[in-house]
């Protein structure tokens, strides 16, 4: 019976010891795996931000006008209707263009990005000869806005050409002029009511 109870005790400690060994190993392995885990976190994490750099970011191509990049980088991807309303502008997509610049403005009237929508909608109305519409945006930015030096003059000069009506594309050909190209940038020959004069080209870059 003694003996019986001796190797019962025997036998308790021998299943006892394998299983604190056991719990030991797990530990080693579970620490080891954690280990691992945070190593390639770190690494993942530190590719992930190199990665990034490489990739200018969509305000920044926006704020430098980088439009042809940005237009690359929104086309698949959701992007602000600021970012969107701008590569439309500068692609002459006009009807896209001034949907994006009004969502902007509807969204929040006293943000920074709808003074930005306002800026580029008056200027894509003034390009494309549509004065009445830029001296409304203009009213409507000044409403927002009262006292902008900068509005307050181009107010007044879209006053005076809007009193001539909206201008519009008669005819498109082909054709070809001479124009010329120095330092203070590009200058073209236009002809208006018969009499030449050399205008400066504005890129908006």
């Amino acid at each position: 019976m003694n003996l019986d109870e001796d190797l019962g005790s025997q036998t308790c400690k021998c299943l006892y010891r394998p299983s604190a060994l056991a719990t030991r190993q797990g530990l080693q392995r579970s620490w080891g795996t954690q280990v691992i885990k945070t190593i390639l976190a770190w690494r993942f994490g530190f590719l992930a931000i190199a990665t990034a750099g490489d990739k200018p970011a969509l305000k920044q191509l926006y704020d430098q006008h980088r439009w042809f990049e940005l237009r690359e980088a929104i086309r698949d991807q959701h992007a602000l209707p600021l970012y969107r309303g701008g590569v439309a502008s500068a692609f002459d997509q006009a009807k896209d263009a001034e949907k994006y610049f009004n969502e902007v403005i509807q969204l929040d009237p006293k943000s920074d990005s709808s003074s930005d929508a306002h800026e580029m909608l008056i200027d894509l109305y003034g390009r494309t000869g549509r004065y009445q519409d830029a001296l409304r945006a203009l009213d409507d930015s000044l409403r927002i806005h009262p006292g902008r030096l900068d509005s307050v003059n181009e107010r007044a000069l879209f006053a005076v050409w809007a009193k001539h009506g909206d201008q519009s594309v008669a005819d498109i050909r082909p054709s070809t002029f001479h124009g010329s190209v120095s330092r203070d940038g590009i200058v073209l020959p236009v002809l208006i009511n018969c009499k030449t004069a050399h205008w400066a080209l504005d890129t908006g870059a």
